[in-house]
């Protein structure tokens, strides 16, 4: 798991990375890491959700005290933050509403939605959530028998 999540931060910080160079910035290499670590400590607080603010903030601070211009600074932090936050954010909403679909569940299951009964069949029609007929039998629960 450690090696995952070693991974997983790398990862990041190469898309932080990317960020900086998709601006035409020069990348700090040696101050890298320290910066998205300042970024990611930043996020850790939660004072907002995610770290919107927080972390933006916190990697402009950081990237600008490495040397790079301003507005390329801010470039790269707001390209970083759409591509790390936004766009995963956007792509669970996608699957959070493709996994609630009702046909989606149904698929999933593989069987078929039944239908309501009509009034007339409600004898002959039952379904697995429609409680037991009451019984008198002595291997009942005693919730279900009747009083002798």
């Amino acid at each position: 798991m450690t090696g995952l999540a070693l991974a997983n931060w790398l990862a990041d910080a190469a898309v932080l990375a990317v960020s900086i160079r998709a601006t035409g910035a020069t990348i700090p290499w040696h101050d890298l890491l320290l910066v998205y670590s300042s970024g990611i400590a930043a996020q850790s607080l939660n004072l907002t959700p995610g770290g919107l603010g927080v972390t933006e903030g916190t990697l402009s601070l950081a990237l600008v005290a490495t040397g790079l211009g301003a507005s390329q600074t801010l470039a790269a932090v707001l390209l970083y933050r759409l591509a790390s936050f936004w766009l995963v954010a956007f792509a669970g909403w996608l699957v959070m509403l493709w996994l609630r679909r009702p046909r989606a569940r149904a698929r999933s299951r593989n069987y078929a939605v039944p239908r309501p009964c009509r009034p007339a069949d409600r004898a002959a029609c039952r379904h697995d959530d429609t409680p037991a007929p009451e019984t008198n039998l002595p291997s009942a629960p005693l919730r279900n028998r009747t009083p002798p």
